[in-house]
């Protein structure tokens, strides 16, 4: 249900956030909540990996950064 889907986009956002800290963008503290700070670092993270920059952690940012 929604709630479901809210943690699984809490759950990447938090995932990828840490990653692309890693990568030297200042995202802010991985916490979950999808801010200014987490929208920054997902976007950082789309540049890097030459995907559109929308701003939204999909699953084809996270498999990229898995390495996969």
């Amino acid at each position: 249900g929604a709630t479901e889907g809210r943690a699984r986009r809490t759950g990447r956002a938090t995932e990828v956030r840490r990653a692309v800290n890693g990568q030297g963008v200042n995202g802010g503290e991985a916490d979950g909540k999808v801010g200014a700070g987490t929208r920054k670092a997902i976007k950082a993270g789309q540049l890097n990996y030459k995907l559109p920059a929308d701003s939204w952690p999909t699953l084809d940012l996270i498999a990229r950064m898995r390495g996969s």
